[in-house]
């Protein structure tokens, strides 16, 4: 069943679309610009029926739908779905309104669909989901204009019992971006937004029973005592073209916290792009990623001055390993200050900072990866950093990989890997290493200091230096290396020089 119109349309009551077996039928509204109301009455339309055909003629602007004309079909299992015409009409551009709740409370399993020309939004308060059976949900925008949005009002509630989500352009030439306005909530089975404008909002949360991916740029902030949120009972992934950045940096009332979770594994990744995931460094704000049953892997790649990932006051942890790669141009490449990372696989961060078209690599005040502040842990694989960058012999306090009051802990090998110019490819200060082995390589191509160890502690297996090794082949002729006393001591010496 069909109703339409090429303006305006108004339908309450009761349309029975049930079938008496197998699945339920669909009923298709089909109007201009609609608002879907939980009050009113019939206004506005006259109709006729023409070659067999009803027709709808509007009498006023604006289509307004009862919502508990949807609920009746949905609670009968009917399919519903609401449409804008698919041309534009004077004054009107067809806009989905949702202003008041859908709830399906019986029946099976039933899908909502909301296909609009152009925007859809909802109210703020609206809830949208159901108590019994699934309801999948489409939230379709953008159906024959491009730059279309999809905007969710204050603390909207889209719990679906199971039900799937997808939110999406309504046909793959538009362009559509979701907004959550404050503290909204999508809860499905598998949950898709596939959003190339981005999704963005302040303090929202999507949860997917099972997976959860996001295809678009990601942007959130939160505070106020709030969580950012996104949890998956499967995988969970982030692939935008742009950049993903998800903060928690507001320490004042009540601070607030970035929550990432998928188990089964989680990936971040920025193809054109930086990552920034950070908190405030207080008690009431952080930045939590999580995979109880898999992976973590954050990945970015720009080609610009920016530092490619930031990840500040973070914690990470996960059942099988975490990856961070991280690639800019003369910006620094990974930058990491109060982060824990702890796994029962292997870490491998990588900072590059090059140009990849020509390969060269980055000069200025570029890094590979920065390292302060933090402890990496791994129970039962190898951890190693790697970073790479072209840092001008300017700025000397800048070092391909840098290394400061941080800890490391590994029951296998750890291996520190950097290579720079002109200034430092390996430089470590005030930090604990406690590993079976230790590989330090670095290389001071032109000019330099290949490796520089000092204030630091070796502990457990590396303290007599038998099962350290330390290079720096490949360096330029001159370039030097640094040892102080607190890695070499008399009770060690003869040992490096065995």
């Amino acid at each position: 069943m069909e109703t339409s119109s090429h303006r305006n349309l108004q339908a309450s009551g009761a349309v029975d679309a049930s079938a008496r077996a197998g699945h339920g039928g669909e009923w298709l509204l089909d109007p201009t610009d609609v608002t879907i109301v939980g009050a009113g009455a019939d206004t506005g339309i006259d109709s006729a029926t023409a070659d067999g055909t009803d027709i709808f003629t509007p009498t006023a602007s604006g289509g307004q739908i009862l919502n508990s004309s949807i609920v009746n079909q949905l609670n009968a299992g009917t399919s519903v779905t609401v449409k804008t015409s698919g041309t534009d009409t004077d004054g009107e551009t067809g806009n989905i309104t949702v202003n008041a709740n859908i709830i399906k409370t019986a029946g099976t399993d039933a899908k909502l669909t909301l296909l609009a020309d152009n925007n859809i939004s909802t109210g703020d308060n609206v809830s949208i989901g159901a108590t019994t059976g699934k309801l999948n949900l489409d939230l379709l925008a953008g159906n024959t204009t491009n730059n279309a949005s999809i905007s969710l009002g204050k603390f909207i509630n889209i719990s679906l019992n199971g039900g799937d989500l997808l939110a999406d352009a309504g046909n793959s030439a538009s362009g559509v971006s979701l907004t959550f306005m404050n503290n909204g909530k999508i809860k499905g089975g598998n949950v898709t937004l596939n959003l190339s404008r981005g999704l963005g909002g302040y303090a929202y949360n999507v949860n997917a029973d099972n997976d959860l991916t996001i295809n678009g740029s990601v942007t959130g902030s939160t505070g106020w005592g709030a969580v950012l949120g996104f949890t998956a009972g499967g995988k969970l992934a982030m692939n935008s073209p742009g950049s993903i950045s998800l903060q928690a940096n507001d320490s004042g009332n009540g601070g607030g916290r970035v929550l990432i979770s998928g188990d089964k594994g989680v990936t971040l990744n920025a193809a054109a792009g930086t990552v920034t995931l950070s908190a405030a460094k207080a008690a009431t704000n952080g930045v939590n990623i999580t995979s109880g049953n898999g992976a973590v892997s954050i990945t970015n790649m720009v080609q610009d001055g920016s530092n490619g990932m930031t990840l500040t006051n973070a914690n990470i942890s996960s059942k099988d390993g975490i990856v961070l790669n991280g690639t800019t141009f003369w910006g620094q490449a990974v930058v990491m200050s109060g982060v824990n990372l702890t796994t029962g696989g292997d870490v491998d961060i990588t900072g590059l900072a090059k140009n990849l078209t020509t390969g060269g690599l980055g000069a200025a005040s570029s890094s590979g990866v920065q390292l302060s502040g933090s402890n990496i842990s791994s129970t039962g694989g190898n951890i190693t950093l790697t970073g790479t960058a072209g840092t001008d012999v300017s700025h000397p306090s800048i070092s391909s990989l840098q290394v400061s009051n941080s800890t490391f802990t590994t029951n296998n090998a750890l291996t520190l890997n950097g290579t720079t110019e002109t200034t430092t490819g390996v430089k470590v200060t005030g930090s604990t290493l406690s590993a079976a082995t230790l590989n330090v390589n670095g290389v001071a191509r032109v000019q330099g200091t290949g490796f520089s160890l000092a204030t630091s502690q070796l502990l457990g297996g590396l303290a007599d230096l038998t099962n350290v090794s330390l290079s720096s082949a490949g360096s330029a002729a001159g370039a030097q290396n640094v040892l102080d006393n607190s890695i070499v001591n008399d009770a060690n010496r003869d040992t490096l020089l065995a």
